[in-house]
């Protein structure tokens, strides 16, 4: 038995004492039976990759992964097949020269295919795109008015796109939800909350198993708020956290069982 074989999860008898690998048992894929429970493999090299990122793991093990290149303003897409995760990912251009303001974009993952849906902001105007197809303008922004610096897409089970974004203006900084039915038809929804202060952000938006939007955000000042979206009509604002420290203002991630 190799002791730090994390890949094969080749230890079958007594490697040493953490517990996962006595007996008959088996490390499980990816965990260290000698020391160490994560194994980091690099997914792109290059000045600028990575800050801010996204991530989809399909039931098969398949991992994709979408970054933004800040040197020149590209989104990328990386994906492994998850028979080893310290192979060689195969990555690829998605979108190029996105706009240079965007600090946050969303992509989602669907299909036995992987499909993949993104959003994100262009020239001010928030676009959704998906794979083998033109990008389509959802929100117009402004000379100074940024639509999408923030945004998070989600898909639902027959198909519906939901959307989470930013709106920034001179006086008044919101942020809102849309959807776009199977059809194709866009519906603008309203505002998920507003601020005259900094713009509210890092929204993130998951479904429930019938197809529920929950999304969860920063409210622009010290606070993290959760809310759910039925149609256009949004339940409560429902305080996750509130800190002196800005609960949420760094990024959040909203997951449903």
């Amino acid at each position: 038995c190799a002791p730090y074989d994390c890949v094969s999860g080749g230890c079958l008898t007594d490697c040493n004492a953490d517990g996962d690998c006595s007996g008959s048992n088996v490390c499980p894929i990816g965990r260290c039976c000698a020391s160490g429970w994560f194994k980091t493999a690099a997914v792109a090299s290059a000045s600028d990759v990575g800050l801010y990122n996204r991530i989809s793991l399909e039931s098969d093990g398949d991992v994709r992964i979408a970054y933004l290149d800040e040197s020149a303003d590209d989104l990328w897409y990386a994906y492994n097949g998850g028979s080893n995760y310290e192979d060689a990912w195969s990555t690829s251009l998605q979108e190029s020269s996105v706009d240079e303001d965007i600090l946050q974009f969303g992509f989602a993952v669907t299909g036995a295919s992987g499909i993949r849906h993104w959003s994100y902001m262009r020239i001010h105007n928030l676009y959704y795109d998906v794979t083998s197809a033109a990008e389509t303008l959802v929100a117009p922004g402004g000379e100074f008015e940024y639509s999408g610096r923030y945004s998070d897409v989600a898909v639902g089970p027959d198909g519906t796109l939901h959307l989470a974004y930013t709106y920034e203006s001179a006086s008044t900084n919101y942020l809102r939800y849309a959807y776009r039915t199977p059809a194709g038809a866009w519906t603008l929804c309203g505002n998920l909350n507003s601020s005259t202060t900094y713009a509210p952000a890092f929204p993130s938006i998951a479904l429930d198993a019938t197809g529920l939007p929950h999304i969860a955000f920063w409210n622009g000042s010290s606070d993290a708020y959760y809310r759910t979206v039925t149609g256009c009509t949004f339940s409560s604002s429902y305080l996750v956290d509130s800190s002196s420290d800005s609960a949420g203002s760094s990024g959040l991630d909203i997951a449903v069982d």
